[in-house]
């Protein structure tokens, strides 16, 4: 089974279960596929040669200081940091 056919019976899985989730394009030949469960969120990525993904845990924690929050992305965006 090809890369492309595993990537889209992936989906058809996420469809099966109704797990929203969204494609981006994130190179020139890598797409990407976001969902999210409680506690959890996942990237999977699709390129001419691999099906790879990342699992991010966290507390889900939610906050209400927009001005910590703009200060953070800010800073990761840096040209030093």
């Amino acid at each position: 089974m090809s890369n492309l056919h595993k990537f889209f019976a992936f989906l058809a899985v996420l469809r099966k279960y109704k797990v929203p989730y969204t494609i981006t394009q994130v190179a020139d030949e890598t797409l990407m596929v976001s969902y999210a469960a409680p506690g959890v969120r996942y990237e999977v990525y699709l390129d001419p040669d691999d099906v790879t993904y990342s699992v991010f845990e966290g507390t889900e924690d939610i906050f209400g200081d927009i001005e910590t929050l703009t200060a953070d992305i800010e800073r990761r965006r840096s040209p030093t940091a």
